[in-house]
């Protein structure tokens, strides 16, 4: 097995992933999100497993640091479609509230792409307005997103 070390672009280990081939890499973070590879959804293409992370990640300056309800909060506000788009207020991504620029964050103290995050967000918008009376979506759990 190949242990993947990722970096920021000036080398800082970030976290490490398991691949399937011999021997020990290290490749930038951008790098590896550049290539479409994952660890946190298993049945998801191009997964890899999380098998660590660096002391401290969720307080990295190269990274944003989000507990999940701030995501849930931001997920809550009611918007126009229209606010949605690239820069828009629903824009998560590109939010102060959100990931704030950054393609990488950490979320309870778990590394994401920012990209992954933003679809889950999607998903708890779709599952509010399809169960408007069952108000469980608090329970959504970042383990699997």
């Amino acid at each position: 097995m190949v242990t993947q070390y990722l970096a920021t672009n000036d080398g800082k280990y970030l976290f490490m992933l398991m691949m399937v081939m011999m021997g020990v890499t290290t490749m930038t973070a951008k790098a590896l999100y550049d290539q479409g590879t994952q660890w946190f959804e298993p049945e998801a293409d191009n997964y890899m497993p999380l098998i660590g992370t660096a002391e401290g990640l969720e307080g990295f300056s190269e990274q944003s640091t989000l507990p999940g309800e701030q995501i849930i909060n931001f997920s809550e506000e009611d918007r126009w479609m229209m606010s949605y788009r690239q820069g828009g207020s629903g824009d998560w991504k590109a939010s102060k509230e959100g990931a704030a620029g950054y393609f990488l964050v950490t979320v309870d103290g778990k590394p994401y792409w920012a990209d992954a995050i933003g679809k889950s967000r999607s998903l708890l918008i779709k599952y509010r307005r399809t169960n408007e009376k069952q108000r469980q979506y608090r329970a959504f759990s970042f383990e699997h997103y």
